[in-house]
């Protein structure tokens, strides 16, 4: 309570008690199945198929009877039936399903040799790897490229001997863990290069300090391009004395490679160099002039630094830099990297972790960070990721769809996942050298997600039917008959599409496009509206059925609860909304699906009750707060009834409140709803009758 100690005025915010409840989504999808690439057991959010198709890839070759995975079209017929937002969980092989390190699936990789300057080589300096695992990473290209984030000058020359710092021009890019490259260098600028015969003609002379140079290049001096985009030596047959001729006569240098050199184009010759790594940074003044002051490891042999020039010396950062390409494209550029795990800002393993979401591609780490400061890596020519990859799909098995709830992976992946309220686990044929019966795989595995439903409560599951066969409607029947929930429904037969990859017309499961049909009925209309018939119902998405289901057949399809999709006038029309429950109070979609909304509904808008104080006003406070939300659904027409008490009632109050119950820590609430219910039989009565005359 406020304190007041003087006379004023006080102004206080009090709050109304009731509190609004906002309806939550019930459109939003989960599907689980196979993909060609993401990450497995993982449930990651989409928001368009485009999204899908990025992180997850395209269709999977079908063949019929030995490779089915349905997932792709599935969520491809959500979208594109008014589905806007889903869950993707992708599904492969685990060993041990309850040890996430036992997935059979392998992520394409590559690795990478790094080496000190003037040293040894170092195996498996850099490792990259596609971002998920599968075949497909097989498809990737990686080049690495030297690469510098600056070039800066010193502010004081540096003398012969083991130095223990070196002052710089101020940079705010060099930090601790940077490796620089010291340079005392010549400068000199292409007119042409011949590829032939690797010589280049220059375009003026060749410097040093600004001035020309008058030094001796020796074969084998080390040559750049400023930007590292060239990294070669000279190939000479004797030293070239630029105190005799500078610019060098046409076709005197020569060097081991001039890939990428055009007229204009900057060359760089070390006349001494070393490479160094950044302990710490701090200010100083050289001369008067603010300078910074980089505390420095040598990490080539010899480790004392040569003498290097004010004027003539430059300071490089020496980093790398990664293309992906796929299909001949770059498709991904990552610039100024650093194998040094002291410098935060660039280094490899937090740039390109699988957790920085900075390439849709690829991951990059270095293996070994302990010895990483000593390493860089030199140019490499476009790899193609190899390894030893793997899908993960040999042996699949109905537990790698269920997955563990220790793991949470497979459809346990949604556990923590609270906004999907519709779910899809399109079939997939078992791709392992004995391969079982797929009606028995679809029946095991669909009666173990209606369990996981069951114990949820507030997803539903639209099941799918057995492939075509001989005898389709059959076999749908006998399907059917395992199972019984208000949690699930069962749509049949399959539709029929136009393959992208094959040219034909297959059969594919519809619990994607139903999804769909769901997603566009409860943006039309409302989730009480049942998702079928020729208003929201039309699978624009199908060229036909599988299965031509006849009036006959529907006849006794229906009864059984077996939603049929039909072709009628109006197009391929989901003409059923039943779930498969044997309770005539749960036999409707829209029933349960209304339910579930209302629900999670109120289960989530009124979090805030936890830990008020349970009396009578508390009560009060419960009863206007979720009268209110009935009210507007019942103008809504999700509820029936002429008047609000028809439609609801909502009990909170010291009958629903004893003190025994008060005394657990409980406060119970009843609450009544009278449901619109959809009208599934529109009988009309004709008769004839004698029109009277005037």
């Amino acid at each position: 309570m406020p304190t007041y100690l003087a006379p004023s005025v006080y102004v206080e915010e009090r709050s109304t008690g009731a509190r609004p409840i906002p309806g939550v989504s019930t459109s939003t999808a989960a599907f689980v199945g196979v993909t060609e690439r993401g990450p497995v057991g993982r449930a990651t959010l989409v928001t368009s198929f485009g999204e899908f198709v990025k992180r997850f890839g395209g269709p999977l070759r079908i063949v019929p009877g030995a490779i089915e995975h349905y997932l792709y079209h599935s969520v491809h017929h959500f979208f594109d039936l008014g589905g806007t937002r889903c869950y993707i969980v992708r599904v492969a092989h685990y060993t041990n399903i309850d040890d996430a390190t036992t997935l059979t699936a392998a992520p394409a990789t590559a690795n990478f040799s790094g080496q000190q300057l003037g040293g040894a080589a170092v195996a498996n300096a850099l490792r990259v790897a596609a971002i998920s695992p599968g075949l497909w990473g097989t498809t990737l290209q990686v080049q690495v490229v030297s690469s510098s984030k600056f070039r800066i000058p010193l502010a004081a020359t540096i003398a012969a001997g083991n130095a223990t710092f070196i002052d710089l021009a101020p940079n705010t890019d060099v930090v601790p863990g940077s490796v620089l490259y010291l340079v005392h260098e010549i400068a000199g600028v292409v007119a042409s290069a011949d590829a032939a015969t690797r010589s280049v003609a220059f375009a003026g002379p060749l410097t040093e300090g600004g001035a020309p140079s008058v030094r001796t290049i020796a074969d084998g001096t080390a040559a750049f391009a400023p930007d590292f985009r060239l990294m070669t030596a000279t190939d000479l047959a004797a030293p070239l004395d630029l105190n005799v001729t500078n610019p060098p006569a046409a076709g005197a240098m020569v060097f081991d490679s001039v890939a990428g050199l055009t007229p204009g184009s900057a060359i760089h010759f070390a006349v001494a160099q070393a490479l160094v790594v950044v302990l710490s940074v701090g200010v100083t003044s050289v001369g008067g002039n603010p300078a910074m002051r980089a505390v420095i490891a040598p990490v080539a042999a010899p480790l004392a630094l040569p003498a290097l020039p004010l004027a003539a010396t430059s300071v490089y950062a020496r980093d790398f830099t990664l293309r992906v390409r796929l299909n001949g494209d770059v498709i991904e550029t990552h610039e100024n990297l650093s194998l040094a795990a002291t410098n935060a800002a660039d280094f490899v393993n937090d740039r390109l972790g699988p957790e920085s979401g900075a390439s849709q591609f690829i991951v990059a780490s270095e293996p070994s960070a302990a010895t990483a400061d000593n390493i860089v890596v030199p140019n490499v020519a476009f790899t193609a990721l190899a390894g030893a990859p793997n899908d993960g799909l040999t042996n699949l098995s109905v537990s790698d769809f269920v997955g563990s709830g220790l793991v949470q992976n497979g459809l346990h992946a949604l556990d923590s996942i609270e906004d999907a309220s519709i779910l899809v686990a399109p079939p997939s044929r078992i791709i392992s050298v004995a391969v079982p019966n797929p009606l028995t795989h679809q029946v095991t595995l669909t009666s173990q997600v209606i369990a996981w439903v069951e114990n949820r409560r507030d997803m539903f599951y639209i099941i799918d039917p057995p492939p075509p066969g001989a005898d389709p409607v059959q076999t749908v029947r006998t399907f059917r008959a395992n199972f019984s929930s208000s949690y699930a429904g069962i749509y049949f037969p399959w539709i029929r599409i136009d393959d992208a990859l094959s040219g034909q017309r297959i059969s594919v499961p519809p619990s994607g496009a139903v999804a769909g049909v769901y997603a566009r009925s409860d943006g039309r209309r409302g989730v009480h509206k049942a998702p079928a018939g020729t208003d929201v119902g039309i699978l624009g998405v199908a060229a036909g059925t599988s299965h031509l289901v006849t009036r006959g057949e529907n006849d006794i399809l229906y009864p059984e609860n077996i939603n049929a999709i039909r072709n009628l006038r109006e197009g391929i029309v989901v003409w059923g909304s039943r779930t498969i429950s044997a309770d005539p109070l749960w036999q409707q979609v829209s029933i349960r699906r209304l339910f579930i909304f209302l629900e999670r509904s109120i289960e989530t808008g009124t979090q805030w009750v936890v830990f008020e104080p349970n009396d009578p006003s508390l009560w009060k406070t419960i009863e206007r707060t979720i009268k209110a939300f009935l009210r507007i659904q019942w103008l809504e027409g999700k509820l029936v009834g002429e008047s609000e008490e028809q439609a609801f009632f909502v009990r909170c109050n010291a009958e629903t409140n004893p003190q025994e119950v008060r005394d657990a820590g409980q406060v119970v609430t009843e609450i009544g709803v009278a449901p619109s219910r959809p009208a599934e039989f529109v009988v009309f009565r004709i008769r004839q009758f004698a029109g009277l005359q005037a």
